[in-house]
């Protein structure tokens, strides 16, 4: 696992094997449509990844805080993506693989 967030970007600070905390809003996400972020209701989600790595025998552990909401929560899904990145003389680049997705 490692740290991304809402549109799948590297979180900067974030370092393999150490705790990671992370908050989402409206205002982190960021592959709203323009004008988008005025439809979305009013939240904060907080939470810790215990690791942002760790081998694929190893669980996921955390926590995940829903703080405010101004739609009723029905479900939190959750996803595990695998990262990789093959580096060259032309750059990055890196493949997203959905792994399991958990609702």
């Amino acid at each position: 696992v490692e740290s991304r967030g809402a549109a799948g970007d590297h979180v900067p600070g974030a370092h393999e094997g150490q705790p990671h905390k992370f908050v989402i809003a409206p205002d982190t996400v960021q592959d709203l449509s323009p004008g988008g972020s005025r439809r979305v209701p009013r939240f904060r989600i907080s939470g810790q990844l215990n690791a942002t790595t760790c081998a694929l025998g190893e669980p996921v552990e955390g926590e995940l805080r829903v703080e405010v909401s101004d739609a009723e929560v029905l479900s939190i899904e959750t996803q595990l993506v695998r990262v990789e990145t093959a580096s060259s003389a032309e750059g990055h680049t890196q493949q997203l693989t959905e792994i399991q997705s958990i609702q």
